[in-house]
């Protein structure tokens, strides 16, 4: 899978990835609709907002990480055990289900 990993304010790269694995309690969606919020643009390009001290830390301390997007819908296509009020097939959002790892 593709995902966006940053290495720095202003350098984030799409790069390849590994599938990753629902947990238990968690779901994997397949993201048919991501909008960037105002917060995401401005940690992608380091401007001052809520929690740019903590960002700035993550990205020193683990660069390159995965850090933005929580504005998605998609298509459940894997569930981790331990959930029963939704199925694969079901539409979710990351906000929604815990369903982004």
């Amino acid at each position: 899978m593709k995902a966006w990993r940053r290495y720095a304010f202003g350098d984030c790269r799409l790069e390849e990835e590994p599938m990753p694995v629902a947990k238990p309690g968690w779901c994997l969606i397949k993201i048919r609709v991501a909008q960037a919020s105002v917060t995401d643009a401005q940690r992608a390009m380091g401007l001052p907002h809520r929690g740019h001290r903590a960002d700035k830390g993550l990205i020193e301390k683990y660069a390159p990480i995965k850090l933005f997007g929580h504005e998605l819908c998609g298509e459940i296509v894997e569930l981790g055990g331990g959930r029963q009020e939704i199925q694969v097939g079901d539409r979710g959002r990351g906000d929604e289900h815990g369903a982004v790892p």
